[in-house]
């Protein structure tokens, strides 16, 4: 008898990565504004909502598909 493999798992999905890459940078921005004396870069704000945006537009297709 053969053993039936399962296939090789490929890439995350873009949404999903996304999904973890803006909680990751909401984390960060969060702490840094808690810290005494430091400024969360401007470079993680400009990333955070690049993401939302494309996130917020792949809902909205999304849901039109349904």
């Amino acid at each position: 008898m053969s053993e039936s493999k399962a296939p090789p798992l490929g890439v995350m999905p873009e949404n999903i990565w996304k999904e973890k890459r803006v909680h990751e940078l909401d984390r960060a921005i969060r702490e840094y504004l808690k810290a005494d004396g430091l400024t969360p870069k401007p470079e993680w704000y400009a990333e955070y909502y690049q993401h939302m945006s494309w996130l917020v537009v792949y809902a909205n297709e999304e849901r039109d598909r349904e």
